[in-house]
């Protein structure tokens, strides 16, 4: 096996004034030069990680603000629409609420296909003389 050897020199001098050399096989000298771009390679890759992290949790931050104030809008167009529907011209004084749940079968209980009833009592006053007053029970 041939082997070819490298003198390194130092760019500082020693104080004794002779330069320090350095005997690498080429084996040594590629181990070292490889484990070198290893390192450089892997920094590299974690400084690009986290400015993709970073990029990437600001526009999940950007993303989440813009769905909430999405869900706010939405939710204040739909006060509005109610609103515009079933004008707050009423004060409900009092309620009464009954009901019966009938299960065909208590294995499927819940399933659409079953039967609720029930009584609602409301006493309401109507404040202003407009031509109608709706008053909403589901979303009460």
């Amino acid at each position: 096996m041939r082997r070819i050897f490298f003198v390194v020199f130092a760019c500082m001098p020693r104080a004794s004034g002779t330069e320090p050399a350095v005997t690498l096989s080429l084996s040594e000298f590629e181990e070292l030069f490889q484990s070198a771009r290893l390192a450089e390679a892997t920094a590299d890759f974690e400084a690009r990680k986290r400015s993709l992290q970073a990029a990437h949790d600001a526009k999940v931050a950007k993303s989440s603000a813009c769905e909430a104030r999405n869900e706010a809008e939405a939710s204040r167009q739909s006060k509005d629409a109610l609103l515009k529907l079933s004008p707050l011209n009423y004060i409900v004084l009092s309620h009464d609420v009954s009901g019966q749940f009938n299960s065909s079968d208590e294995e499927l209980s819940g399933i659409e296909r079953d039967v609720a009833t029930f009584q609602v009592e409301l006493l309401v006053r109507v404040l202003t003389d407009g031509p109608w007053t709706l008053v909403p029970i589901v979303n009460a």
